[in-house]
């Protein structure tokens, strides 16, 4: 059975979601369920991988039944993607980032990663600053090494939407020089920018910006008011 997206749309806006009004078949998941459904079958297929210590790669090449489940998982993401989930875009952008789920597509994962950062996404935009943690700290469902220079990149697509978390880790970026050219000015600035979203982290760093003299004059003072605004604010 054969259903025009545009017609299911205008269906679900109507408030018909279930089947359809005239030749009563179910009708597809929307864009909610449809992620839902295909990131649980992603997330499943990764950890059966770890369990028993395989990798995408020969996954994909030997396993027909491991083929047919990453398929319906990927056409469930990407029939999400099209319907304008945020949250699919990233989880699809990752998985082309990494190329081991799919074949390594880095024009396509940057397709994906601004369609997640969109605020015009129905539950978006998507936190890529969590989505960069992930390129970092989840990569190992793909088996493949960090790539520390894709994470700066999308906390800086984050941090262009003043998001505190990704404001505070590209200005630790620009201090340890992960990932970018080291600047202790830049980091400074950004951390002020976290800071006024009352970041904890970035309130912190910026005592010991003052304390240091990195990046800033070193003022006792400032950094005292920081640490005292700090502990204010929870950090222990």
């Amino acid at each position: 059975h054969f259903f025009c997206r545009s017609c299911v749309s205008q269906l679900r806006a109507s408030g018909i979601d279930q089947v359809c009004p005239l030749c009563r078949a179910p009708l597809p998941p929307g864009p909610a369920a449809a992620c839902d459904e295909g990131s649980r079958r992603f997330i499943t297929l990764s950890r059966r991988l770890t369990a028993q210590r395989l990798n995408w790669t020969t996954a994909r090449a030997y396993d027909h039944a491991f083929q047919n489940e990453l398929a319906d998982s990927l056409g469930l993401l990407r029939a999400a993607v099209e319907e304008g989930s945020a949250r699919a875009a990233a989880i699809l952008g990752l998985a082309y980032d990494q190329g081991s789920a799919v074949d390594r597509d880095e024009v396509r994962a940057n397709e994906l990663y601004r369609l997640a950062a969109s605020p015009d996404a129905f539950d978006g935009p998507c936190n890529l600053a969590a989505v960069a943690l992930a390129n970092c700290e989840v990569g190992r469902y793909f088996g493949v090494s960090t790539d520390v220079a894709k994470a700066v990149e999308l906390y800086r697509i984050a941090s262009e939407r003043g998001d505190a978390d990704a404001l505070f880790e590209v200005g630790a970026a620009f201090a340890d020089g992960k990932g970018v050219e080291r600047d202790e000015e830049k980091a400074v600035a950004l951390w002020q920018q976290a800071a006024a979203k009352s970041e904890v982290r970035a309130v912190f760093n910026l005592g010991v910006a003052y304390e240091q003299g990195r990046g800033v004059p070193r003022d006792e003072a400032a950094a005292l008011r920081h640490y005292r605004v700090g502990s204010e604010l929870g950090h222990a």
